[in-house]
């Protein structure tokens, strides 16, 4: 799941048997987005979102000589307002774009970085915790015990 979904920290956890999400052999299927009868710019927008191209298709044109040539969003600072690929080399960095299976699509950089010596300054505290001489650690299914860790919430709870 992204980071849009708030769960990009969140441990893998097995779904719920009635789940509509599936995560197998690298390859994630959620079904459970329901348009209801009738609702037809619902669906549109749905069927518009699954069927996206993984570029902008518009700024693609194909030169005379067989190039691949595609526009920029924004122009350079040298003036550069597209590139010009041959058709093999335009599929080699189409290729390299895709992320490998079972790979992390999202990665924290700066003082949220795993090895960031700042990390243990802004994420919260840890409770110690509570244990008693007689009967040791609370169970987890305790009124009294803490429901999740500082460190298993996600990044995304700590930004806003």
């Amino acid at each position: 799941m992204s980071i849009q979904g708030g769960a990009a920290l969140a441990p893998e956890s097995s779904p719920p048997p009635c789940s509509l999400c599936a995560d197998i052999d690298g390859f994630s299927l959620h079904a459970n987005v329901l348009v209801p009868a009738g609702e037809l710019e619902r669906l549109e927008r749905l069927c518009r979102y699954v069927t996206r191209p993984p570029i902008a298709t518009r700024r693609l044109a194909l030169a005379p000589d067989c190039r691949d040539i595609y526009g920029l969003k924004r122009h350079w600072r040298d003036g550069t307002s597209a590139v010009s690929f041959d058709p093999l080399t335009f599929i080699e960095r189409l290729g390299a774009l895709v992320p490998p299976p079972r790979s992390h699509k999202l990665t924290y950089q700066g003082m949220l970085a795993p090895a960031s010596a700042w990390r243990d300054l802004i994420l919260p505290k840890r409770a110690p915790a509570s244990t008693s001489p007689s009967c040791g650690p609370l169970a987890p299914n305790s009124p009294t015990a803490p429901s999740t860790s500082a460190r298993s919430r996600s990044s995304r709870s700590l930004l806003g």
